[in-house]
């Protein structure tokens, strides 16, 4: 082999392990298992031990997933169904795919079944005067989307715009015969409002002037439900990391004037457990209580994972090489 082709070899090996070393990169890989429980504060997973994931990035067929996460049930006469954020890595954003179940337990990945040219995730799906409904959570378009099945589970259109902003992670209620729904800002504050109509038109709560700013309970982690008279709001943790627990907030008062909520229970209700497929995190939990007065919960839990972006790691090389020619240090 000539010498000028194996300095040519030995240099493109050089930049290779460069790229290789300043493309590294520590990503959020979240999966999506099973918990049940005779109590809500005493959920667990439902095959026991750490739990294993029921849906994972791996059972994705139809795109390049890199994760699924905030999972939202729904049950029909003859199975369950399952709406959840598919993160596309081809397209850099979510999408809303769908997963079904005859027990709750096992669960086989079907196909995603709402997608758009902005991010989604958080597919908060419910019924109304026997249509179904979705409010996905559609930030990234400065939207609050309502979508209507025109073929449930399959197909989902554009009903109604109810809120514009930037709100993430909707979760409504019809709760003392009005429409609720809290939403987070991209500062971590939570904000209250209601309709008299699920098409609205929707008002901003008097109380959002003071409003849950602690970014350890402000955004929405799940759908509200109403279990023994009381009103509870499934929380996420932002700290000291993005999704690290999850917490219950009970509502204590609501209505046109005030609104107040407090703690319930002690401690977060889920939490990563160090290790596993939830090592890192815990940041959502959908919970159905069953006629026996089981409670099957659909939750998510994420894991830090290493891997190489060779691109951010050419474009480092690149910024480097430029600044040695220009002069500069590089920090």
């Amino acid at each position: 082999m000539p010498f000028w082709l194996l300095l040519l070899l030995a240099f493109a090996a050089v930049l290779a392990l460069l790229c290789r070393h300043w493309g590294r990169e520590f990503v959020d890989i979240w999966s999506i298992s099973i918990y049940t429980g005779r109590d809500l504060r005493t959920l667990a997973p439902a095959t026991g031990g750490n739990g294993q994931p029921v849906l994972q990035a791996q059972d994705v067929t139809d795109v390049k997933a890199l994760f699924v996460a905030d999972p939202f049930l729904w049950r029909t006469a003859d199975a369950w169904h399952m709406f959840f954020e598919v993160y596309d890595e081809r397209l850099l954003r979510g999408v809303i795919a769908h997963a079904t179940s005859l027990d709750g337990l096992s669960w086989r990945y079907d196909r995603v079944v709402l997608a758009e040219p902005v991010h989604l995730s958080y597919p908060c799906v419910f019924a109304h005067d026997g249509v179904h409904y979705m409010i996905p959570e559609s930030g990234a378009a400065g939207e609050v989307r309502l979508y209507r099945a025109r073929n449930f589970p399959y197909e989902w259109v554009l009903d109604a715009v109810l809120l514009r902003g930037d709100y993430f992670d909707p979760s409504v209620i019809f709760h003392n015969g009005r429409w609720w729904m809290w939403v987070s800002n991209a500062c971590y504050s939570c904000h209250v409002f209601s309709a008299n109509q699920l098409h609205g038109p929707w008002e901003a709560h008097p109380g959002n002037l003071q409003s849950v700013t602690d970014m350890h309970f402000s955004r929405p982690g799940g759908r509200m439900i109403c279990h023994d008279g009381q009103l509870l709001r499934f929380v996420q943790d932002a700290l000291p990391s993005y999704g690290s627990r999850l917490h219950v907030r009970q509502v204590t008062r609501l209505d046109s004037v005030i609104y107040l909520e407090s703690a319930w229970g002690e401690g977060p209700l889920l939490q990563g457990s160090g290790h596993g497929w939830n090592a890192t995190g815990m940041h959502h939990l959908d919970a159905w209580q069953l006629d026996d007065g089981v409670w099957l919960a659909a939750v998510d839990g994420n894991h830090q994972q290493q891997r190489v972006n060779w691109k951010a790691g050419a474009r480092q090389l690149q910024r480097r090489v430029s600044a040695v020619f220009r002069g500069e240090k590089n920090e």
